[in-house]
């Protein structure tokens, strides 16, 4: 196959959520670009001005529909509506609405913390499950990209977003478990997932001041923020979606499993140190053998006095 060929997105339709403005727009008219059609679910009421315009720049279909991705039924009505119309087979999801709530945790409200939790988390896995009921019903194989963050794998500095950290780490962990249990059989589907760093949306330019941004850029080995228009022209939000990446999978295809049978050795730590009780922090980590099978876990305690 010709490289050109490897990110041509032709004769499918894919699903965009979150796709107003930021991230979700530019994606749009990156996969737009290369051949598809869209259809951008979004909370907003109305369609926004670049999106209509993006209407009038490209022959190709451009549907937008107003909907909370917390809304299960309502999503699933969407996406039914939306392979009823389409000219060509749902063959892809790129889930980019979430939002960023940011504050110091022990002064969140659980209202917040349950707003970020349904929209980012259980949102994802709403419109992740209609889209897939519909592509096991077609027929075809199809390939989900759910937008994580940096911020579910590291702790982000000078910045409090405890809760948001963790509904992306929820996505993170999520797409894993959907490669595996989606990606055989027939219709088989991708599951992989995109963790950006600090992108100057609109969104987060609200949150922005000059000392914030001059801090978080000097820590960026390119010494300023990321533009959306750089991160969908670049292509590597596509290739998840594109035939280029036809065998990748969350894990390269081994999502990490915990083996059936712990280790003599970790299970009476285990039962040893329930607490692991101290002042000095402990790690929980995953050793891993060359073998498959001799995947273990074990707990290391520092300078634990009940390790001693």
């Amino acid at each position: 196959m010709a490289i050109p060929d490897l990110f041509d997105l032709s004769d499918s339709t894919i699903i965009v959520t979150g796709g107003s403005g930021g991230l979700g727009l530019q994606l749009i008219r990156a996969i737009l670009q290369r051949g598809a059609d869209v259809a951008c679910i979004d909370y907003n009421a109305t369609m926004s001005a670049e999106l209509e315009l993006l209407t009038s720049e490209h022959e190709r279909s451009l549907v937008y529909h107003a909907c909370d991705v917390t809304d299960a039924d309502a999503i699933g009505s969407v996406v039914h509506t939306i392979s009823k119309a389409a000219r060509h087979p749902i063959k892809g999801l790129v889930t980019c609405a979430g939002i960023p709530l940011e504050g110091p945790a022990i002064e969140t409200s659980m209202a917040k913390v349950r707003r970020q939790i349904e929209v980012n988390l259980i949102g994802t896995m709403i419109c992740a499950q209609a889209v897939a009921r519909v592509v096991k019903a077609q027929g075809h194989a199809a390939s989900f990209v759910l937008i994580g963050s940096m911020s579910g794998h590291i702790v982000n500095t000078d910045v409090s977003v405890a809760v948001y950290a963790a509904s992306k780490a929820g996505v993170i962990q999520l797409a894993r478990n959907l490669a595996a249990e989606w990606g055989r059989g027939g219709a088989p589907i991708r599951v992989n997932t995109i963790s950006p760093g600090y992108i100057k949306t609109p969104m987060l330019a609200l949150k922005l001041n000059e000392e914030r941004e001059a801090k978080w850029s000097e820590q960026n080995m390119l010494g300023r923020w990321s533009k959306p228009e750089e991160d969908s022209e670049d292509g590597w939000l596509e290739i998840p979606a594109s035939p280029l990446s036809s065998r990748a999978a969350s894990g390269g295809g081994f999502p990490r499993r915990l083996h059936e049978k712990w280790s003599d050795e970790s299970l009476s730590r285990s039962l040893k140190y329930p607490s692991l009780g101290g002042s000095e922090p402990t790690e929980f980590v995953e050793k891993r053998s060359t073998s498959a099978k001799a995947q273990r876990l074990h707990w290391r305690a520092g300078q634990n006095p009940a390790s001693s």
